[in-house]
């Protein structure tokens, strides 16, 4: 009998597990597809993708340029998207659903493919390593 909810319970917390795996990737989606608007309304009325060197650097920098009271507007207000100071330098940063800041590249600093005229935004996934295979990023792996 023991064994029997053992076994149940086990099949339980791994279902509870894998739910709360799916909601934080598709809460991440959602974060970077909210980053998605907000840069593409800066680039219309700008004429350019917001500056950002890549890393939590440009994470940082896309914060400021779309909070700024220098726009027209602001991009972004409020707690949509996230924004967190992760590793203590007074700096907000764009985060997703793990507190992993999300990377900000602006299209001149990388080459190639994917979005060669662009951006990129990249989490660092469920893993919280940035490069891997479950990297949720805005272009098509």
């Amino acid at each position: 009998m023991v064994s029997i909810i053992g076994v149940l319970m086990g099949l339980i917390l791994g279902g509870v597990t894998a739910a709360r795996r799916h909601f934080s990737v598709t809460r991440t989606r959602a974060i970077i597809q909210l980053l998605d608007a907000a840069i593409d309304q800066y680039q219309l009325e700008w004429g350019d993708y917001p500056p950002g060197a890549g890393g939590a650097a440009g994470s940082a920098e896309l914060y400021r340029t779309l909070t700024s009271p220098a726009n027209l507007r602001q991009y972004i207000s409020g707690s949509e998207p996230p924004a967190a100071d992760v590793d203590g330098s007074g700096q907000r940063v764009l985060v997703d659903h793990w507190r992993h800041a999300i990377y900000y590249t602006h299209h001149r600093h990388y080459a190639g493919d994917p979005n060669r005229d662009e951006y990129r935004l990249q989490s660092a996934g469920p893993d919280g390593q940035y490069g891997t295979e479950d990297d949720i990023v805005n272009w098509k792996k």
